[in-house]
């Protein structure tokens, strides 16, 4: 997979609830695992979150929970920094490599290189998306909590 192939790309604006409803759990359920990928310092963060889920149809929000942790997750300090993330979603294929992305690596270790994963530029924000995952939400921070 090239990361010049194309992408359908959809705005939520202007469709009808049951529109929203159809391509939200239509991509959502049975839920995938979301690989979230966020911006650092160092380039392109990706993270592996299991509880994902709609928030809200209407208004077109997604969620996943960071959970409870010892010191603050990377992904959660980039997405207050920056607000916005990326929402991944990893078919079965890719699921072997895309577990590296949870297991604890040196902190200068690109976890999307050492899966074998490439980024991708997002159209409408600045963090990229993981060019192999069939369906990527780009997202701006509405709340934590």
């Amino acid at each position: 997979m090239g990361l010049d192939q194309e992408f359908d790309s959809f705005e939520l604006a202007g469709t009808t609830f049951d529109q929203r409803y159809r391509l939200l759990n239509g991509s959502i359920i049975p839920r995938p695992i979301a690989l979230v990928s966020t911006l650092n310092k160092d380039g392109t963060n990706a993270a592996l979150f299991s509880s994902f889920m709609i928030a809200s149809v209407e208004a077109g929000y997604l969620a996943f929970s960071v959970g409870p942790s010892e010191k603050l997750k990377s992904t959660l300090r980039n997405i207050q920094r920056n607000r916005e993330f990326v929402i991944n979603t990893v078919s079965e294929e890719f699921a072997r490599p895309v577990q590296l992305c949870g297991e604890e690596q040196e902190a200068r270790v690109p976890k999307i290189e050492l899966a074998g994963l490439r980024a991708m530029p997002s159209e409408k924000i600045a963090t990229p998306r993981i060019a192999e995952c069939k369906i990527q939400f780009e997202c701006r921070l509405h709340s934590i909590l």
